[in-house]
């Protein structure tokens, strides 16, 4: 047990380190534990990565990722990233305290497809940049999309960890099956035991997530304000080399930039939309054991439960004016059209 315990440790450790020197790289400002001295130095470093980053580039589809970058550098000269690592550090505790001891903070699924997707964008801008720019430009354009991307991969990792651990708390309540005759108090006990755990860990996940609300909606504020504008380019340019009938392996980049760019930023909506349906069927569980429990005490229990899911669902979203749930994919697809059909009326393409 000692030793499990000991081996989660080291994971988690490893997870948040590995973060950390993501961040750093990029030139990102990251809380540390060190001295002022330290954390001084690591400040003033990560301004200077920014301003030399910056006047590289020219107006053009790129040009976003910069923006993108310089605005998740000065964000963090604010937020210093804690807010994420707290985030972690109160998710191990609650896995502790909830009986989820042996759940991987993170899964491998979600990591191998945000490892899979940097790694494409990364390859794309190397086969972009070498043919036509220098060695040194080509290095600030790969700093630059590895800083870029940092945005949507903390989002994606903390609203994945929000989802599998409300899917965890589906089927305590799910493994919890009430007859419609009880007898005997130990066996009332153990039910209504578990519907209150239930309820608890329902209230702390929300919680844990409601510390970081702020940072996270000015984290996603910067990703889609940055990836629409990107998109609607790389539609538009798409498009044009469509109708001009210029194919080449050199015009289909931004293509693959396009795609992978949409699958980016709409991975946080749906883990968020995974994890509304997990509330639905919560609130489906406790309405159909409530029909057939006949115990007066485990009836008010579940009455509880149930009004508290009800009044408190999971829902998030960017300074209540966006939902982040299944409807920004398609808000977003369609203010891309949109702005993509009018700027081929005013451009009157021609061949």
């Amino acid at each position: 047990m000692y030793l499990r315990s000991k081996k989660s440790r080291f994971k988690l450790f490893s997870f948040e380190r590995m973060i950390k020197i993501l961040l750093m790289i990029c030139g990102h400002y990251v809380q540390t534990d060190s001295s002022n001295v330290v954390s001084s130095i690591h400040r003033i470093f990560s301004i200077v990565i920014t301003i030399c980053l910056c006047p590289y580039f020219q107006f053009n589809p790129f040009f976003f990722h910069v923006i993108e970058s310089v605005l998740y550098s000065i964000l963090s000269q604010f937020t210093q990233y804690g807010f994420f690592f707290r985030y972690c550090s109160t998710i191990k505790t609650f896995d502790l305290l909830s009986g989820f001891k042996q759940i991987p903070l993170y899964t491998k699924r979600v990591c191998f497809f945000l490892l899979i997707t940097l790694l494409v964008r990364l390859i794309i801008v190397l086969i972009h940049f070498s043919a036509h720019q220098t060695k040194l430009k080509t290095f600030c354009a790969f700093l630059i999309i590895l800083s870029a991307n940092t945005g949507h991969i903390l989002m994606t990792i903390m609203f994945s960890i929000l989802n599998t651990r409300m899917t965890l708390i589906q089927k305590l309540f799910a493994n919890n099956p009430i007859p419609v005759n009880i007898v005997g108090k130990n066996q009332n006990a153990s039910h209504i035991k578990r519907v209150r755990k239930g309820l608890i860990c329902y209230n702390n996940l929300l919680d844990t997530l409601k510390v970081a609300e702020k940072e996270i909606q000015f984290t996603l504020t910067v990703t889609y304000l940055c990836h629409v504008p990107k998109i609607i380019c790389y539609v538009y340019f798409v498009i044009t080399v469509i109708y001009k009938s210029k194919f080449s392996g050199y015009n289909l980049v931004p293509l693959f930039d396009m795609i992978l760019a949409c699958m980016a930023v709409t991975a946080p909506a749906v883990f968020a939309e995974l994890t509304k349906n997990t509330v639905d069927k919560i609130k489906k569980i406790l309405g159909s054991q409530l029909l057939r429990c006949s115990d007066e005490s485990l009836r008010y229990e579940l009455e509880i439960t149930l009004e508290y899911v009800i009044q408190r669902p999971f829902s998030f979203s960017i300074w209540r004016a966006v939902s982040l749930d299944a409807s920004l994919p398609v808000a977003m697809t369609s203010l891309c059209i949109t702005y993509v059909i009018v700027i081929l009326q005013l451009t009157q393409l021609r061949p």
